[in-house]
C-alpha cells in the first residue's frame, strides 16, 4: 500500500528560513549521486557537506559537516537509510505490526514527500531500535536512478538464562511435543526479506534475498605485508564509502590506547590528505574537504582521574591536525540490556 503525504510548506518555510538561507549559501543542496549508509542510522553526503543522523531526541537531524550544527529536523521518519537523487530514504517508527514504513524526504529541507508501507510477517514489528526480545534491522541500497533495494532482517531473542524444558521418554516422541519443539525453534529462527522500491513513484516489486545482496555495497579492505628494517610489518587499507579515498592503518607504537593506530588518508591517486592517531585500526569513513568522518563506538575512558562515558557518535576530525572538530551523538540501535529474568 502506498500513500502520499502532503504538508503545507508555509510554517516549515518560516521556521527554517534563516537556516536554509545560510545553508543554501554554502551548498547547492543534496548530492544527486546515490549515497548508502555509513552506519546504521547515519548517511553522510560528503559532496554536499551534510550528514543525516538518527537523533537521540527522536526523528532525523540534518547536520552541517563544517560545524556539526543542525540544519533541519524531521519527525516524519526516524532512521535515515540511503540518499537517492536528492531524496533521503528513511524508516519511520511502526504504527502497527506487519508493516515496514519507508518515507521519502526532501534531503535539502526535510519535508516528507511520500510514505510507502512494505508488508512483513504479522508477528513482526519494524522497530527502529532493538529491544530485549526482538531485533529488527532495515537497510537500503541505491539501485538505479530513483530506485533502492530495501532489505529487512528480524530475530526473536530468548531471555538471558532461558532453558527450554525437554520432555523425556515416550512423551518426547509424541506429535504434540514435536510440534512444540518445532514452534520453539521457528520462533527464534532469523527472518528476512527484500523489495525494490521506486522512490519517485512509491511502488514496490518483490526481490529475492540473493538479488538484494548483489546491490549491497562491499567494504574494500586489503592487507599489505612489507619489510621495514629487516622486520616484517603489516598495514591494512580501507577504501572510503564513496570510493574517493584510501585509509592506510598501522600500529602507532603509542602506549595511549586512544592513539594506538595511525591513519594515513590519501586520494585514490596516492596524494596524502592527512594523518592522525585513532583508537581503532579502521572504521568505515568518508572525507569532506580536510575532514574525515566516521562513527565511533560507545566507550568509557579515564581523563584526569574522572571516568568519561562516550555514546555512539559521529565524529568529524581535522585531517591536518587530528583535532576533533565536532561530534554528534546518535541512536545506538543495538540493545545492550538489561534483559528480563
Amino acid at each position: 500500500m502506498t500513500k502520499t503525504i502532503l504538508r503545507s510548506g508555509w510554517a516549515l518555510a518560516l521556521a527554517f528560513l534563516l537556516v536554509q538561507g545560510a545553508f543554501a549559501a554554502r551548498t547547492s543542496g543534496a548530492s544527486k549521486n546515490p549515497v548508502p549508509a555509513l552506519h546504521d542510522g547515519v548517511v553522510v553526503d560528503a559532496t554536499a557537506g551534510i550528514a543525516y543522523v538518527m537523533s537521540p531526541q527522536g526523528g532525523i537531524d540534518a547536520l552541517d559537516l563544517t560545524s556539526g550544527n543542525v540544519m533541519w529536523k524531521s519527525r516524519d521518519a526516524a532512521k535515515p537509510l540511503a540518499l537517492v537523487s536528492g531524496t533521503l530514504v528513511a524508516q519511520a517508527r511502526p504504527r502497527e505490526n506487519g508493516k515496514l514504513t519507508v518515507v521519502a524526504l526532501d534531503a535539502r529541507r526535510g519535508t516528507a514527500q511520500r510514505s510507502t508501507d512494505i508488508d512483513i510477517p504479522k508477528a513482526l514489528r519494524a522497530n527502529v531500535a532493538d529491544g530485549p526480545s526482538q531485533t529488527f534491522r532495515a537497510q537500503a541500497y541505491p539501485a538505479g536512478k530513483s530506485g533502492v533495494v530495501v532489505t529487512w532482517t528480524a530475530e526473536n531473542v530468548l531471555p538471558q538464562g532461558y532453558v527450554q524444558e525437554v520432555p523425556e521418554g515416550p512423551v518426547a516422541d509424541s506429535p504434540a511435543a514435536k510440534r512444540a519443539a518445532e514452534a520453539a525453534t521457528a520462533a527464534t529462527r532469523p527472518q528476512r526479506g527484500a523489495v525494490r522500491l521506486d522512490v519517485a513513484a512509491g511502488s514496490t516489486a518483490p526481490l529475492s534475498w540473493e538479488e538484494a545482496q548483489q546491490a549491497a555495497p562491499a567494504l574494500s579492505v586489503r592487507e599489505i605485508a612489507e619489510k621495514a628494517g629487516g622486520a616484517a610489518a603489516a598495514r591494512r587499507q580501507l577504501v572510503s564509502l564513496d570510493g574517493r579515498h584510501v585509509l592506510t592503518s598501522e600500529p602507532s607504537g603509542e602506549r595511549n590506547p586512544w592513539a594506538a593506530y595511525r591513519w594515513t588518508v590519501t586520494t585514490t591517486s596516492g596524494a596524502t590528505v592527512g594523518t592522525l592517531e585513532a583508537p581503532v585500526s579502521m572504521a568505515p569513513f568518508v572525507v569532506s574537504g580536510s575532514k574525515i568522518l566516521y562513527v565511533a563506538q560507545p566507550s568509557v575512558r579515564q581523563d584526569g582521574g574522572k571516568w568519561l562515558q562516550e555514546p555512539l557518535r559521529l565524529r568529524a576530525l581535522d585531517l591536518k591536525t587530528g583535532v576533533e572538530l565536532w561530534a554528534a551523538p546518535i541512536v545506538d540501535s543495538n540493545y545492550r540490556g538489561p534483559f528480563p529474568p
